[in-house]
């Protein structure tokens, strides 16, 4: 079935349908034979590399800020994220780094304790790639991702998950 749009004027018709051509073109996404063209548009090559509209491919990421007042806790700065949860056989590569020094982290993936209990590097900016990714793992579908810390003082941490599918 194809959608109209009624509302919208010539010009801006002739907007959507000029985009739409753009973006059916073929793409090289890194497989053979699979191109946006033969798939319709509809990301039916699913085979693990994801493609934005301009072609480059995306890696989902987890960027965290955590940040203590004082002595605390966290049991999982990762907690909330849609990809805290492993949905399908991932490669992972890890980082995290506070800004005062004096406090700890840890991490595991799933059963895996990659890291335990550490003091992370000392940076004021979200850490380098990739200098400061010092963790890499493979997890299994459902397998949880966790990063906790520990503050003994008033901290920032910032932490970063890269993944990849494998």
């Amino acid at each position: 079935m194809r959608r109209r749009y009624p509302s919208l004027s010539r010009l801006d018709r002739s907007a959507i349908a000029a985009r739409n051509a753009r973006t059916s073109a073929s793409v090289d996404v890194g497989r053979a034979g699979c191109s946006r063209a033969s798939n319709n548009s509809r990301g039916a090559c699913r085979s693990g590399v994801s493609t934005t509209l301009s072609g480059v491919s995306s890696v989902p990421t987890i960027l965290r800020t955590t940040t203590f007042a004082a002595a605390g806790s966290n049991p999982n700065v990762n907690t909330g994220s849609i990809f805290e949860t492993a949905r399908r056989a991932q490669a992972l590569s890890m980082a995290i780094v506070q800004s005062v020094t004096a406090n700890f982290a840890g991490i595991n993936v799933g059963p895996d304790v990659i890291a335990e209990e550490f003091e992370p590097p000392v940076l004021t900016t979200y850490p380098v790639i990739p200098d400061m990714f010092f963790f890499t793992d493979l997890c299994d579908i459902g397998d949880r991702i966790v990063i906790f810390v520990r503050a003994t003082v008033a901290v920032v941490y910032r932490s970063v998950v890269i993944i990849a599918d494998r």
